[in-house]
């Protein structure tokens, strides 16, 4: 069995659907379980550590690490084996989410491969570059939490071994050293898991598929755009968009609920967004407004239970979450790279999740 940590909501069901495009039989999880479902291959943990401060980020990390390790061996396996995985453009309390694992595991060192070279983000000479540009002169410079100060990823984490990674053999090279060694623990991102499933499972390349979109834009739907990097949606259903008095906190979250309840309800669909608004920096604004989005939303979802719920960013979408009663999900689609479709085990409700710098592909269409 593979467990894996993730650092957000979106990146969970990333792997958890890639886990499900090659035929593994996956489990999304929010929480701790207390035992496993049996002929499980692969379980995703989903925490919040991205988005909380690094000694949390840490405490997090060790909670599900040590509730990882008291699990019992499943047959034929010998040790546990566990991938952490990270954000692709080096967002996050990496240094001590990979510390919390090996001071509670068997592990004896970490290797850091955040690079996908699928998706034009390689690590080359040392230097992270998205579609051929420093990291550092993109829009990942403006985000709010862990902007893009440098593109060196030495200089972004000093200490934390890495491997530049330019293409798939790069990655593969990677893995096959981690596994050989057999202390090593693997971190990274979409690429680096796909090339360890892989040779774990003895599984050939699959690429992911431009699929039809399994929703119907006449159902019942809410969508959250919950991305500082969202872009133009055009869904042709309501949209509410944050007041500007509820954006700068000088009015409470529960004057927009209660303007948007009447209408959500009689129209049965609307889209939920900050809106085009200045960038608010610092985590303190990031938390406030990812946790006003869930409050709204959830309001939204007991007043009437909608069949899809969409939401685009990972603290957005784990704020939300960790607000309702839903806790494990089965995978049902994988629509596009990043854009995931899963069910809550005891809910009569789809969610699609994706990251905010991940395409939507056909999900709309």
């Amino acid at each position: 069995m593979l467990y894996v940590i993730a650092d957000d909501i979106t990146g969970a069901a990333e792997i958890a659907g890639m886990a499900h495009r090659y035929g593994l039989s996956t489990t999304l999880t929010t929480s701790v379980p207390s035992s496993i479902e049996e002929g499980t291959d692969v379980i995703v943990f989903a925490t919040d550590a991205r988005s909380v401060t690094a000694a949390e980020a840490y405490a997090m990390t060790v909670e599900v690490t040590k509730a990882v390790m008291a699990f019992p061996c499943t047959d034929g396996d010998e040790r546990k084996l566990i991938f952490r995985k990270t954000d692709s453009a080096l967002r996050g309390n990496v240094c001590e989410e990979l510390q919390a694992i090996l001071d509670n595991s068997p592990y004896n060192r970490a290797l850091y491969v955040p690079a996908n070279p699928s998706k034009g983000r390689i690590i080359k000479d040392g230097t992270y570059y998205v579609n051929g540009t420093p990291i550092a002169e993109t829009d990942f410079r403006f985000d709010p939490e862990f902007p893009a100060v440098t593109s060196s990823v030495a200089e972004r984490f000093p200490d934390l071994p890495f491997a530049n990674a330019e293409s798939k053999t790069d990655i593969d090279r990677a893995v096959a050293s981690a596994l050989t060694a057999g202390d090593t623990l693997l971190a990274g991102a979409a690429d680096l898991f796909c090339s360890l499933v892989e040779q774990l499972f003895n599984k050939e390349p699959h690429e992911p598929l431009e699929k039809p979109s399994p929703l119907s834009l006449s159902s019942p739907m809410i969508v959250v755009r919950g991305s500082t990097q969202s872009k133009a949606l055009d869904l042709g259903m309501p949209v509410e968009t944050m007041p500007m008095d509820v954006f700068y906190e000088r009015a409470d979250a529960s004057s927009w609920t209660e303007a948007i309840l009447p209408r959500y309800t009689k129209a049965g669909s609307a889209v939920l967004t900050i809106g085009d608004k200045e960038v608010r920096p610092g985590k303190d604004a990031a938390v406030y407004l990812r946790q006003t989005m869930a409050e709204v939303c959830c309001a939204m979802l007991d007043a009437v239970l909608p069949a899809e719920l969409v939401i685009e960013g990972g603290a957005t979408a784990f704020a939300i979450l960790s607000r309702t009663p839903w806790h494990t999900f089965t995978v049902t689609d994988e629509i596009a790279p990043g854009v995931v479709r899963i069910k809550p085990l005891d809910a009569d409700i789809h969610i699609t999740m994706k990251p905010g710098s991940y395409d939507w592909g056909n999900l709309f269409a």
